[in-house]
């Protein structure tokens, strides 16, 4: 019963308790690690603190960063500790042994289904009440104000013309990474596993696929087709090392298991929508050469040109407000570029994060070893490095950012090299599109990239349905 509600409310990150410090999701969680201890015999115990191959390479990471701590400590050192533990230790460890071990993966992945369409129903119903009431009658309807959420914040996408929605997350591309993760895992559990008609099913992806395109969130898209082309490309290989003689195109394309004919409806709706949208809207018809443009640079981070000249001097008097080092101090610059960040954000995003991206690396070069301590930036009131090995590179060193990334190339490996799952293909893409998006966040501590990798090991040894 826990693991279920710990699945259904997986993508919840914008519904805090205790002044914005516990997610929803950690509610059931912290019941179920109360209560295992009680409810699973004594010789058990062992099974939920089980390693795997990948979790041997957290060992130098946590040690690292406690030295790193321990030379360079601040006010927010042990909270940083702590959330590395809960993230990779109680998330990455404990819950997935839990989730081997007595959980049921068609169950799960149902309610897991149930929460992904739920959660697109309410994409789509939040995009259409703004753009229906907001356009036309000049409202300022939001469904977001209505979620205890810390700070409400509405943005615009698709050349700041159309809402960018939010779902139950705190921002679209935290909702773009929960589609990515076990919003695909969904998809796949629905069409091979769930008995519903093929129009039926059609309908249902088409919502979720609706809900994933307003994210309006380029890094989504891009991250989701690195991993469906990886993985197609590992399967391809796979198969045709395996039978040679007996190989065939149309057998190495995983996604053939789907009914093509009936999955290319969703997709031919989805366009129409996006062209209806755009054509509908005569602003949007004369801008629509330069979105795809804006569109292009942004998944490609090359635009930085639309930014106002005297940004830089702007960046570099709010570093020398802050005492040097990075140039972000909050309330600052960058403070107010979030105040713009739905007007201006296709404009603006790239700018902040490349420059960013360049002032952290010089900040490595300089502490390369222990870093400046976990939490420094969060105890000098300064935003994180919006890309998690840097992030821990500039706080805990490089060769705990080197322990990290380690881990995540092993589990990697154990996906790739695993046989027993037959959805292993759905599982590499959903993991190569999770983890490329921690280049680019460092939200580590959510929910959905470690019960998507969960999921996987449930799978094993499962015989799917006909």
């Amino acid at each position: 019963m826990l693991l279920t509600v710990i699945v259904a409310t997986a993508g919840i990150t914008n519904i805090f308790f205790a002044n914005g410090r516990v997610l929803l999701p950690m509610l059931p969680l912290a019941v179920l690690i109360a209560v295992y201890p009680i409810i699973v015999p004594r010789q058990r115990w062992r099974e939920a603190i089980a390693l795997q191959p990948q979790d041997y390479a957290l060992m130098p990471f946590f040690a690292l960063s406690v030295l790193a701590a321990v030379m360079h400590p601040n006010t927010k050192s042990t909270i940083y500790l702590a959330v590395y533990l809960f993230s990779f230790g109680l998330l990455g460890i404990v819950l997935r042994n839990i989730m081997m071990g007595h959980g049921n993966w068609r169950r799960l992945s149902f309610v897991n289904l149930i929460a992904v369409i739920g959660t697109s129903a309410f994409c789509v119903l939040e995009f259409s009440l703004e753009f229906l009431l907001n356009k036309p009658f000049r409202y300022d309807f939001s469904l977001q104000d209505y979620i205890p959420r810390p700070s409400p914040w509405h943005s615009l996408g698709y050349c700041s013309s159309l809402p960018r929605v939010y779902g139950l997350s705190n921002e679209p591309t935290y909702l773009g990474w929960y589609f990515n993760t076990l919003g695909l895992i969904a998809i796949v559990f629905l069409w091979r596993e769930v008995k519903l008609s093929v129009h039926t099913k059609a309908g249902l992806t088409t919502i979720v696929a609706l809900a994933y395109l307003l994210t309006w969130s380029t890094s989504t898209w891009f991250v989701l087709i690195c991993g469906l082309a990886i993985s197609f490309a590992f399967e391809t290989f796979r198969r045709y090392k395996a039978a040679a003689d007996s190989f065939s195109w149309h057998g190495a394309v995983p996604t053939l298991h789907f009914n093509i004919r009936a999955f290319a409806l969703p997709l031919a709706i989805v366009l129409t929508f996006w062209v209806v949208l755009s054509l509908g809207s005569r602003s949007l018809t004369n801008e629509i050469p330069d979105c795809l443009s804006v569109l292009s640079t942004k998944a490609s981070l090359t635009q930085e040109d639309t930014v106002p000249a005297d940004a830089t001097t702007q960046w570099d008097e709010a570093e020398r407000e802050a005492g040097g080092g990075s140039s972000r101090s909050l309330p600052g610059l960058y403070e107010r570029e979030h105040d713009n960040f739905g007007r201006n954000e296709f404009q603006k995003s790239n700018f902040t994060r490349s420059r960013i991206w360049k002032d952290d690396a010089l900040g490595v070069l300089k502490s390369p070893f222990l870093g400046r301590g976990p939490g420094f930036l969060s105890a000098i009131d300064r935003d994180s490095s919006l890309n998690l090995f840097l992030f821990v590179a500039y706080e805990q060193g490089i060769p705990a950012s080197l322990a990290l990334l380690t881990y995540f190339v092993v589990l990697a490996w154990v996906m790739l090299h695993s046989s027993g799952s037959p959805y292993r293909w759905a599982f590499i893409a959903a993991y190569v599109a999770g983890g490329l998006h921690l280049l680019t966040m460092t939200q580590h501590f959510y929910f959905n990239l470690w019960i998507m990798i969960a999921l996987f090991y449930l799978s094993h040894d499962l015989a799917p349905r006909a």
